[in-house]
């Protein structure tokens, strides 16, 4: 996108595979308590794509997936 964001495929379709690259790539596991908290940087990706993707996320692995901004980021 020539304004610098990125745009998904409208026919992604994520999969362990994709997910794990998308973890190695743009992500990052916080240790926080006794549990781990898996984070992907969606920051440069259009709102309906964070939605679209948030969406396949939680048919995957249920109500644990939450879409949560940067305090300095709109």
């Amino acid at each position: 996108d020539p304004e610098g964001k990125k745009i998904v495929p409208k026919d992604l379709i994520l999969t362990p595979q994709i997910i794990a690259v998308w973890l190695a790539d743009d992500g990052c596991i916080i240790k926080e308590n006794k549990s781990l908290k898996l984070t992907f940087s969606t920051d440069n990706f259009i709102q309906e794509d964070v939605v679209s993707l948030h969406k396949q996320l939680l048919e995957l692995y249920g109500n644990k997936i939450t879409i949560r901004k940067r305090p300095n980021k709109e």
